[in-house]
């Protein structure tokens, strides 16, 4: 959940890969023995060659006489004296040998610079988790509901509701699906969002308009029961919790939104907030 931790995966990550014809290729001996049981040698033989990897067991630094042969191919802030005495920081491993280290077993993919000026995908992840784990619970009396006999698995239902504004009303639209959701506002999508522990929203007041206006919502389960949809619609001091005065009907793949769901039959609440499988652990998510 930290980037830092993410950088330390990264950094492993590219290390596995710039050991991986070694790891894969080679065969590991027996260890070397050394003047300090704090620090191990293990050996590596691969085709005619010897690589020595020193490792520091221990949160302290260590030091310790080594039987290697050859230069540090890496290391961190450790040393390797030439009376064969190294020097490690805490937990640090030096790779030490005569030769340079073999070609990976792949290469990796070309850098895609398209891609990298939408910026790194799993730090965006961690700054959405952080901002969930700030965020408040949600506190209000929406229910679970889907369409009836709905409960099977990649399930998709369409369930919306149908609200009138006055001229310079506040509307705001607040959903959360089991398990990911795309809103329509008068056909228009206006929201999205996956995960039903996030209650994502919408403020709704600059796109619609006076009279009658009509949320939609398509809810779609990933694979297995139970699939519901969570809602709230605010229109002024007036509140539209997803319940069974809302309609629903079930939602064919690719199925475009309809302009309306007049001829489908009521939803059926599956559990109120903070019962059935979901209880309260929903976060509202601007």
């Amino acid at each position: 959940r930290s980037k830092e931790f993410y950088h330390l995966l990264y950094g492993m990550q590219k290390e596995m890969h710039r050991y991986s014809g070694l790891f894969s290729e080679g065969k590991q001996v027996d260890d070397l023995e050394t003047s300090n049981p704090a620090v191990r040698c293990a050996v590596v033989h691969y085709q005619e060659r010897i690589y020595y990897f020193l490792l520091n067991l221990t949160a302290e630094s260590q030091q310790a006489k080594v039987p290697v042969k050859g230069r540090i191919l890496d290391h961190e802030n450790g040393t390797l004296a030439e009376d064969g005495t190294a020097s490690l920081s805490p937990y640090e491993v030096i790779v030490v040998s005569e030769f340079g280290l073999p070609v990976p077993l792949y290469e990796l993919p070309a850098r895609n610079e398209e891609l990298e000026k939408q910026g790194d995908p799993a730090l965006a992840a961690i700054d959405e988790l952080n901002r969930m784990l700030n965020a408040p619970f949600y506190k209000g009396k929406a229910n679970w509901i889907w369409y009836p006999d709905g409960q099977h698995g990649l399930a998709r239902c369409f369930a919306g509701k149908k609200f009138t504004v006055k001229a310079g009303e506040k509307v705001t639209l607040q959903a959360s699906a089991d398990d990911q959701f795309i809103a329509y506002l008068n056909g228009e999508e206006v929201l999205r969002g996956t995960g039903h522990s996030m209650m994502r929203i919408a403020d709704l007041t600059s796109k619609v308009h006076p009279g009658e206006n009509h949320v939609i919502i398509l809810g779609m389960d990933g694979g297995a029961a139970p699939c519901a949809i969570l809602a709230e619609i605010r229109v002024g001091d007036q509140v539209y919790p997803s319940d069974a005065s809302w309609k629903a009907r079930a939602a064919q793949k690719d199925e475009p939104v309809p302009a309306s769901l007049d001829d489908a039959g009521n939803a059926v609440i599956l559990a109120p907030f903070g019962g059935g499988a979901w209880g309260r652990n929903v976060r509202e998510m601007k």
